[in-house]
């Protein structure tokens, strides 16, 4: 499956834009990284009239789901999401259970300065509500929907 689902959008201290969602996608388009496992944590930076200035996959060897942005006061920001990736490329912690939370700090360039790995035996997943969700194939918005 190649697609991309943003769950969320925020507007950053510079008024630009931060996209963040789950990717399954190899590199095309806009993506300039593979994927590392089945789906990866994918962000997007863009300037106040959407202009990419940068983006980065993060993710380990399986299914990294990404659901929640913040922007944090020093300019970087929180990714929040699941992960069931063992340790593996970026992923430094391995998965407890089924699924896990994963909360990950970049710096304001999206580069990773810390990630903790967070659950038990059973499946834990992160999903705030309500949510947008964009889900994007062959560089074409096909779905935009709003979970409660």
């Amino acid at each position: 499956m190649e697609a991309i689902i943003f769950f969320s959008i925020i507007q950053t201290l510079d008024e630009g834009y931060l996209l963040g969602g789950t990717s399954y996608s190899s590199i095309s388009g806009d993506k300039n990284e593979n994927n590392n496992g089945i789906c990866d944590y994918w962000i997007v930076k863009t300037d106040s009239l959407g202009v990419i200035q940068w983006e980065n996959t993060i993710g380990g060897n399986g299914w990294d789901d990404l659901h929640a942005i913040i922007q944090t006061s020093d300019g970087g920001y929180i990714l929040g999401g699941f992960s069931d990736s063992n340790i593996s490329v970026d992923k430094t912690e391995g998965c407890n259970g089924s699924y896990d939370y994963w909360i990950v700090k970049t710096d304001i360039l999206g580069n990773i300065q810390w990630q903790n790995t967070i659950g038990g035996v059973g499946t834990t997943s992160f999903i705030p509500l309500p949510k947008l969700a964009m889900r994007i194939c062959s560089g074409r918005i096909i779905r935009l929907q709003h979970f409660r």
